[in-house]
Parts: structure tokens; C-alpha cells; sequence
């Protein structure tokens, strides 16, 4: 045991010996040690700060401590801009260092890419040389420009000959559809032949069809024909125009004049890019966009985390905004720098922060989803262009949806409203519940949407501002907090109702859409029939008796099945004394 430990001392005292050893003769162990054999590879590419030194140099050892700190708190300038500290002993590497024609100690050089560009000549402080290294290491990344997509990257555009070839509106059935949403864009009216905006549609989609040959796809689908097929895409009035690009879909809820639809197709024809991003072009992208979204890339990214991102984002780049950057001020303001290859990070209400990053690489699925998540900005207005794509989401998103007066009011008022429910958005992304699901805040006209509202929430026009918390894709919503209090408009109120939805404390309702009544579900159809007040109330009603017990059952399957087999049992039971009874009536009235 005593031996042990006499090892073990010594093999101790033997490292910290080294280590002074080190340091007195001016080795710095936490820099790049460089020699003949790996210098002209280590240094051919990025940004070299080169301290040539020899033991025997006194001003050598006595900069050795700044040395050692400038290589600690600057280690991670290796992965996002390519700038190393190194050293190489000239006592040991004579032939080396007078090649580089050192002429005293410690003489310390740059090198950017392999050429030596620059003898440091300034104070060897800390500061000074940090100030040194921070505006060359900016300097150099900045220097790199753009960096171009690989093959992997680029647009793939589609041969013409492939692409409405004829310029004709193509009548098309679900196989040919999947077909052609496969191969890229597509534009789709949805019609049925008796309908007569349809009817009015025809010649001017024919011409749409004309103008886009070789261009884009654009056909037709009659719902009378394949009913089917228009159930599944939700189509709830006729004519219904929506443009597919990859996972996503687009309606267009504009004038059906040819202008406006030809302006609108034309959007579709180019693959979209993602953009190069300088530091001196960032303020007024915070302006000009919100949300957008940034690929923060490094000095050790990979070209195909570019790629991979560009690939995923598809079906996105027409309509949100994509660039891609290394500028190291953009990187330093979104915390990106700790991180070791390139980010994916989205960025809202104009800030330098971005509200939420992916790592890369990821796969396709995880980029994907992280777009849909984040692709709108931290509060938006819920209309009929955009009802299907965030209520029918794929994301199965859980909707804060504020009702709000807007008619008659003054502009003013309304923003206020709108930034108050920005602040209660903010709070609650930053410290709120993670679902496993996107939770987005929305705000709603409620007075162009009244009956909507009405019917699908309960919400009065009498008490606006409201609020309820919809689960569209379960066809539920939350309309009282934890408390058991009306959910009201109110940041603790909202707060409150999203947390007991997180832990199920809360018993949801129903909205009228369970049942699907026409198309009142739908913000996008004003021409749909609707049922008498006294009527839908008593439908409505039972509906959501019926509902409530499916959902209960569903909760509680083994209670149901013994609810249901007790209510057999019951009726059978009540069923064979009604036969006994009448049976001994029978009996007693028979004339013999």
C-alpha cells in the first residue's frame, strides 16, 4: 500500500514538474504545437496566429500566461471562424524558423490560408491581441462571401416538356393528381358542373392553363365525379382553387380575374432560394420580414447542412423567407456561437434573438417539422385565407384564438389589443409548458365572424374580447380556467387554461364542427346553407351529449363496457318481466 501511494506521489509531483518545466520554458500545452513535418498542412487553411518562440527567451516565458489565456477563452473561434493559436519552438525547429525568417523573440505572424499576411507588432496584452484576433477572425469570415449550395442543393427545375405541355386545364382524378403533386406544383380548381361561378370560372382558367404551358401545371378535379377525393382535401364550396408545392398547400382566396390568378401562379414558378446574409443587411431584414429563417453556419459546418436544409424548406421558399450566413455578429447575437457545426434558427418581432434553433445536421422530418412549428409569426390574424392551413394543420396545432372587435373601432385600439396579446404570446413561449404539439396565439374579427364563433365556441358578440383555447384537431376547445372561472383575455387567465389542458385537469367542449355541419366549420364559405338558431341549438345540444359520451367511453373504456353490459342486462331483464306480465294478463282474460 505504502508503495502505491510513494508511485502515485511521484507520478503526480513528475506531471506538475513537467508542467512548470512547461511554462518556464515559454510551452504553451493548450496551443497547437507546430513543426516541419504538420506546419505547411495545419496552416493552408484558415486564420494561423503563429507565437515563435525559444525556451531560453525570458520575454518568451513571461508571455506564456497571456498566451495560455488568449488559447482558452478564444477556443471556440476554431469551429465558427477559423482562427487557431499555435506556437512553434525555434530552439527545436531551427530550419523552420529561419525560412520564416524570424529575426527575435517571441516574433508572432498570421497566416490566412496558408500565406503569411501580417507580423504582429503591437503591445503582446491581453487586450490588444484579443482586439487583434476578433477583427481578423470577423474580417476572414466575412472575407469567405457566400457560400454556394452543392449539388445536393440546387433547384431542381422541371423539364418543359414534362410541364403542361399543351397549355391546357387538365381534368384530372386522384391517381393523376398524387401523379402531378409528385413531380412539383400544381394549380387546382375544384368545381362541379351545375355550379354556376364555376361555370363563369371555365373560360378564364382555360386561359390561365394557356398562359402557363411549359410553365406550370394547372388542371381541374369535378367533385361530382370523384367525391372522394374532394372529401379528403376538405372542399367545401365550389369553385375551390388551391396550388399544392410539396407537403403544402396554398388557397387562393383573391379575385378570379386572369391578372390576379396569373400573378399568383407565377409565385409558384420559381423554386424559391435561400439568400446570403450579410451583418450590414440584418437590421432592415428584421423589418422586412417576420418571421424569417437563418442558417447560422460556422467554420466547420458541412456543405450538406445547407443542403439538407434547402431540400426540406422546398415546399416553403415561396412564402417565407430564408437566408443563410456565417457573419460572425449575426452569430455572436444569436448564441450560436458554442455550437459546432451550423443551426437552423427563426427569428420574430424583429429581434437579434432567435426564438427557437435547430442543431444541424437533421434529418428531413425534423427540419420539416420545425419550419410548420415556426413558420408564423408570434400572433396573426385567423381569416378565410388562411382558416384550412392553420386549423386542418398537419402540426395539430393547440390555438389561443382571441375574438376581437374591429369594425367601428379606432386602428389604435385594435394594435393595442393585438400587442397585448403579443406580450401574453412572448411570456408564454419563454416560460411556459412544452405540448407536444405547437401552441399558437391567433386573433379573429369578431364581427365578420360572429355566427362562426357563436356556433363553434359559444363566444357571445356581447362580451368581446374573448377567448377560448381550440384543439382543432380533436375538434374540442377550453373556454374556463383551472380556478373554474371564465377564460377571459387576461396573460394568468390564459395561462391558467393552457396548463390544465397540459396536465387534463380541464374537461374540454365540443365545437359544432364535430358533426361537420355543411361547411359552417369553415371561415371560407359564405354562401353555405345554415340552420334555424332553434334548430342548430337543439342539434348542437344533442351532439355534444353524443360526443361527450363517446369521449367518455373512450377515456374510460372498462367503465363503458360495464355501463353498456348493465344496460343490456336491464333492458333484457325489464323486457322478460313485460312478457311474464302480459302473459299471466293474458291468461286471466281467456274465455273458456
Amino acid at each position: 500500500m505504502l508503495g502505491k501511494r510513494c508511485v502515485k506521489f511521484f507520478s503526480l509531483g513528475l506531471f506538475f514538474a513537467s508542467s512548470a518545466f512547461a511554462a518556464l520554458a515559454g510551452v504553451v500545452e493548450s496551443v497547437h504545437q507546430l513543426n516541419e513535418d504538420n506546419f505547411e498542412d495545419k496552416v493552408s487553411k484558415g486564420l494561423w496566429l503563429v507565437e515563435h518562440f525559444s525556451p531560453g527567451c525570458g520575454h518568451c516565458r513571461a508571455f506564456a500566461p497571456t498566451y495560455e489565456k488568449l488559447a482558452q477563452d478564444h477556443k471556440m473561434l476554431e469551429t465558427t471562424r477559423g482562427f487557431h493559436l499555435a506556437q512553434v519552438n525555434c530552439q527545436a525547429q531551427g530550419d523552420l524558423c529561419n525560412q520564416h525568417d524570424i529575426k527575435f523573440y517571441p516574433q508572432i505572424q498570421l497566416y490566412e490560408d496558408g500565406k503569411d499576411i501580417e507580423r504582429y507588432s503591437g503591445s503582446r496584452s491581453y487586450d490588444h491581441l484579443a482586439q487583434f484576433i476578433n477583427t481578423h477572425s470577423k474580417r476572414y469570415v466575412r472575407s469567405l462571401g457566400e457560400v454556394p449550395l452543392d449539388a445536393a442543393g440546387q433547384a431542381v427545375l422541371l423539364s418543359s416538356s414534362g410541364v403542361n405541355p399543351e397549355g391546357i386545364a387538365e381534368e384530372v382524378n386522384q391517381e393523376r393528381l398524387a401523379e402531378l403533386k409528385a413531380a412539383g406544383p400544381v394549380f387546382v380548381k375544384f368545381y362541379a358542373p351545375w355550379c354556376g361561378h364555376c361555370k363563369k370560372l371555365a373560360p378564364t382558367w382555360a386561359d390561365l392553363a394557356g398562359r402557363m404551358k411549359n410553365k406550370l401545371n394547372v388542371v381541374a378535379v369535378n367533385c361530382d365525379e370523384n367525391k372522394r377525393l374532394c372529401s379528403a382535401e376538405g372542399i367545401k364550396g365550389y369553385p375551390t382553387m388551391r396550388i399544392y408545392n410539396g407537403g403544402t398547400s396554398k388557397e387562393y382566396m383573391k379575385s378570379r380575374s386572369i391578372g390576379p390568378l396569373q400573378e399568383f401562379a407565377e409565385k409558384y414558378l420559381s423554386p424559391g432560394e435561400i439568400k446570403h446574409l450579410t451583418g450590414d443587411q440584418w437590421p432592415a431584414l428584421k423589418q422586412q420580414h417576420d418571421p424569417y429563417f437563418v442558417v447560422l453556419q460556422t467554420f466547420s459546418s458541412k456543405s450538406t447542412d445547407l443542403s439538407s436544409v434547402k431540400s426540406a424548406a422546398a415546399p416553403y421558399l415561396v412564402t417565407s423567407a430564408f437566408y443563410e450566413t456565417h457573419d460572425p455578429e449575426i452569430i455572436d447575437a444569436a448564441s450560436a456561437e458554442q455550437v459546432r457545426g451550423s443551426v437552423l434558427a427563426v427569428f420574430k418581432d424583429g429581434s437579434s434573438r432567435p426564438t427557437a434553433r435547430l442543431e444541424l445536421p437533421a434529418s428531413s422530418d425534423q427540419i420539416s417539422s420545425f419550419i410548420q412549428a415556426h413558420r408564423h409569426p408570434t400572433v396573426f390574424e385567423l381569416d378565410a385565407s388562411n382558416f384550412d392551413e392553420i386549423m386542418h394543420s398537419p402540426m395539430r396545432p393547440l390555438v389561443v384564438l382571441v375574438a376581437l372587435k374591429k369594425s367601428e373601432r379606432l386602428k389604435d385600439e385594435l394594435e393595442k389589443e393585438v400587442d397585448e396579446l403579443r406580450k401574453i404570446a412572448k411570456a408564454w413561449y419563454k416560460g411556459g409548458r412544452h405540448f407536444q404539439q405547437p401552441v399558437w396565439f391567433v386573433w379573429i374579427d369578431g364581427d365578420r365572424y360572429k355566427k362562426f364563433l357563436k356556433q363553434n365556441y359559444g363566444i357571445s358578440h356581447k362580451r368581446l374580447p374573448a377567448v377560448v383555447l381550440a384543439d382543432p384537431a380533436t375538434r374540442e376547445y377550453y373556454d374556463h380556467t383551472l380556478e373554474r372561472s371564465r377564460l377571459v383575455f387576461e396573460g394568468a387567465s390564459i395561462f391558467s387554461t393552457l396548463e390544465g389542458a397540459y396536465q387534463h385537469f380541464l374537461k374540454p367542449k365540443f365545437s359544432e364542427s364535430t358533426l361537420e355541419w355543411g361547411s359552417k366549420a369553415s371561415l371560407s364559405r359564405s354562401s353555405v346553407f345554415e340552420l334555424p338558431n332553434g334548430l342548430f341549438s337543439f342539434l348542437q345540444g344533442l351532439t355534444n351529449f353524443m360526443a361527450s359520451i363517446v369521449h367518455a367511453g373512450l377515456r374510460h373504456p372498462y367503465l363503458a363496457i360495464l355501463i353498456f353490459v348493465g344496460t343490456v342486462f336491464g333492458l333484457a331483464y325489464a323486457l322478460h318481466k313485460s312478457i311474464q306480465a302480459d302473459l299471466k294478463q293474458a291468461g286471466s282474460s281467456r274465455l273458456d
